[in-house]
């Protein structure tokens, strides 16, 4: 009975929803802080557990509490659990393990990226995914010039979100084109090909 009363004060405080899902145990999010992170262990909820190891020699005194991992599909956040007892024998850097969803697109024994927000903040602008044109190894944007003119420009994606890329350097006030991209390249494309009327000059 003396673990009654922690255990309703921490349902009072955070309820998680579960139920099943394809007959796998979910839930719709995490709440592994608070009272949680002592009365109770979040993989009983059905959560996969990461071992995420950095590049040998990379320092990180305080890891983050959240991590975006990536694994083919839409960055998927984990919460940070503890320090790792051991590391990935092919990196060789400190251990950290993490905690993410099962209702994901990760599955056990996946090889993933993860990305760790560390050092200071920066003002960026999020690009959403349909946005992003994928042109010559290389992504693009198409951002309005005038009302009726768009410039396509290149971005990097080294910083994704799960709701697409954080980008700097776009101006304040920038106008993304987020549907139909895809037909302004082709337009853009078809643009570029020479007239068949032209004469052959030699």
């Amino acid at each position: 009975m003396a673990g009654v009363g922690p255990r309703v004060a921490v349902v009072a405080c955070a309820y998680m929803k579960r139920g099943g899902v394809n007959k796998r145990v979910s839930a719709r999010r995490l709440v592994p802080e608070g009272l949680f992170a002592h009365c109770r262990t979040p993989l009983s909820v059905g959560n996969f557990l990461l071992l995420l190891a950095l590049p040998a020699g990379t320092p990180l005194p305080s890891p983050p509490a959240r991590a975006l991992v990536r694994a083919g599909g839409a960055p998927v956040e984990a919460h940070y659990l503890s320090p790792a007892s051991h590391t990935d024998p092919r990196v060789q850097g400190a251990g950290f393990f993490y905690i993410a969803p099962a209702a994901s697109s990760l599955l056990p024994g996946m090889n993933v990226t993860a990305t760790l927000p560390v050092g200071d903040s920066l003002a960026a602008s999020i690009i959403p995914r349909s946005a992003v044109l994928w042109v010559d190894d290389g992504a693009w944007i198409y951002v309005q010039r005038t009302p009726s003119s768009y410039v396509r420009r290149p971005i990097s994606t080294d910083a994704p979100t799960p709701e697409g890329y954080a980008v700097t350097g776009l101006p304040s006030g920038t106008r993304v084109v987020v549907r139909g991209a895809q037909l302004l390249l082709s337009q853009e494309s078809r643009a570029q090909i020479p007239s068949g009327d032209e004469d052959d000059t030699h």
